[in-house]
């Protein structure tokens, strides 16, 4: 060090700072440089939001809990829209895989066909077409399936039906938050999102 004194201030100045710089170089980079390319990374990873052929609007039923009449506002939102505007076509997806209640509360027991396309018939009740995986498993069955299934399952039941021209897809969806909800907001436009609860502590606080 004392070498590098005697070359003369200046010369010494310069040196040191290309040393900092250097070192710098070699650092990690600064935390909002950081930040922004673990952002990068993340938003290549993510699933691509990709709209399903024909339907304009889609709104989603969902609650903190179950119990609270999320599914039968789910059905009354749909029926009412119809009632409102005839000529508008109104879908209701039933994305609750584990607990089915739209082929119930829509009177509907039947089995989809299946179109020149394979693509799934969506039944229809009340001027409304419908689509759960309670149309796909016997009434009794009870599913015990992993996520990537329910993922599986869910993506068939939103992109190979035929849904056709639909102005309002009300999707009414599992209670509480979950694999569904995720995949639901990643992969397609939603329009709005009603949570249902009741005054009840129990089902305010969840």
């Amino acid at each position: 060090m004392n070498v590098l004194k005697r070359i003369g201030p200046p010369t010494f100045k310069q040196f040191r700072n290309a040393m900092k710089i250097q070192v710098y170089s070699n650092q990690t980079p600064p935390k909002s440089e950081l930040e922004k390319r673990q952002a990068q990374m993340m938003a290549r990873s993510l699933p691509k939001i990709k709209s399903i052929p024909g339907v304009q609007n889609i709104i989603l039923i969902s609650s903190g809990k179950g119990g609270v009449g999320k599914s039968t506002t789910a059905v009354n939102l749909a029926v009412a829209l119809k009632l409102v505007n005839p000529d508008k076509n109104i879908g209701l997806l039933d994305a609750d895989v584990f607990g089915p209640s739209v082929p119930l509360m829509m009177n509907l027991n039947d089995t989809p066909l299946l179109n020149n396309d394979n693509l799934m018939i969506p039944l229809e009740n009340y001027g409304i077409k419908c689509m759960s995986m309670g149309f796909l498993i016997a009434e009794d069955a009870a599913l015990i399936w992993r996520g990537l299934m329910v993922m599986q399952a869910l993506d068939r039941l939103m992109r190979q039906v035929a849904w056709g021209n639909i102005d309002y897809l009300i999707v009414d969806t599992p209670p509480g938050t979950g694999d569904t909800h995720l995949s639901l907001v990643q992969n397609l436009p939603i329009k709005g999102v009603i949570l249902v609860t009741t005054p009840q502590t129990a089902a305010v606080d969840v």
